[in-house]
């Protein structure tokens, strides 16, 4: 196969934008690429795409569970970027190395490190890929880079009021080097961090467009439901698997150390599986407590009294005493069932 020429790779990558890399900060390049194959491998590794059309995909991180992270890193690259919000949307990065938190080291969402672990790099590669585009339209109009500015996904000429679209300027701003220190936007100049901003996985969650794993159908794909020991430490003794097997679309029962699974063409048919078996346990070694226990400690520990942290900028200088007996709230836990990727596991717990 003929290696392809630098200017192919450039407008192969162009296909799916401009490149922003994350840790380090840096635009990805053509390093690598060997073949339009590979080209389009590259640019599946890249945190920010703008499209031909002007369509701008970020690329996030972290885990949307509520919080609004994915929105926030979108509105820290879209601040140094100088974007046209409208044109923004998010997509969950793939679990790739080059997409690991640049605070944590690793591809995980907790400690509040989406934003405040990555908020610096997020900047600095934001900034990075502005200043190419400001480099790719200076060269396109051969004027000095100082006399351009940027506006809403456009890169302007301040001296002719010429403008060119992010879009346009895509290929050469991949060409060109990343600046070690790029200028940072003001905080002045800021339109959307620190703003009310809708959330942008929100219309998909609501009008049902968002995809999930359990929305992934693969040909020939089978659903396992799983009933786990309802004692942390119990074992699976016996169960008679003919009811289940019994089940049209039910393949096969797998019998597991601490629980048994049902296997089927389709969810409910598992689950349908498993609620006719009636597995024996072997809770020798299980633990006994109960959510009722717990309840009852918590609640003992609460009217008993004792010492609390004084109250937020209080100036007392000594603790706190706890006189009034207040209700204990545990969260007891609670059947659940957690969707993955080919599979359906139905915990039980009491």
């Amino acid at each position: 196969m003929k290696a392809a020429s630098r200017r192919d790779f450039l407008k192969s990558a162009a296909a799916g934008g401009i490149l922003l890399a994350i840790a380090p900060a840096a635009l990805v390049s053509a390093g690598a690429a060997t073949s339009p194959a590979s080209a389009t491998q590259t640019a599946l590794q890249g945190w920010v795409r703008i499209a031909a059309d002007g369509g701008v995909t970020i690329l996030s991180n972290s885990s949307e569970i509520g919080q609004g992270t994915g929105t926030a890193i979108a509105q820290i690259l879209a601040d140094e970027l100088d974007l046209d919000w409208r044109s923004v949307r998010i997509e969950m990065a793939p679990v790739e190395a080059q997409f690991f938190n640049a605070g944590w080291g690793e591809y995980a969402t907790y400690g509040s490190g989406g934003v405040a672990r990555q908020f610096a790099p997020l900047r600095k590669a934001g900034a990075q890929a502005r200043a190419m585009l400001i480099g790719a339209a200076a060269d396109e109009w051969k004027v000095p880079a100082g006399e351009c500015d940027t506006d809403s996904g456009q890169v302007l000429h301040k001296p002719s009021g010429k403008r060119l679209a992010y879009a346009r300027l895509v290929v050469k701003a991949a060409g060109k080097p990343a600046p070690e220190n790029p200028a940072l936007m003001p905080k002045e100049r800021w339109r959307h961090m620190g703003k009310n901003i809708a959330r942008l996985d929100l219309p998909g969650k609501v009008d049902g467009s968002a995809g999930f794993g359990i929305d992934v159908k693969v040909p020939g794909m089978l659903v396992a439901t799983v009933l786990q020991c309802p004692h942390f430490g119990g074992r699976l003794a016996s169960v008679d698997v003919k009811p289940a097997l019994g089940i049209r679309g039910v393949v096969r029962v797998v019998r597991l150390d601490n629980a048994v699974a049902v296997v089927a063409d389709g969810y409910w048919r598992a689950r349908k599986g498993l609620d006719a078996l009636k597995p024996e346990w072997d809770l020798t070694k299980a633990s006994k407590h109960t959510s009722s226990a717990y309840n009852a400690s918590l609640q003992a520990a609460v009217n008993a009294g004792g010492v609390v942290f004084p109250p937020r900028n209080s100036t007392a200088e000594r603790p706190w005493p706890l006189t009034t007996p207040r209700r204990a709230t545990p969260r007891a836990a609670s059947n659940s069932s957690t969707p993955c990727l080919s599979c359906v596991t139905r915990r039980w717990s009491r």
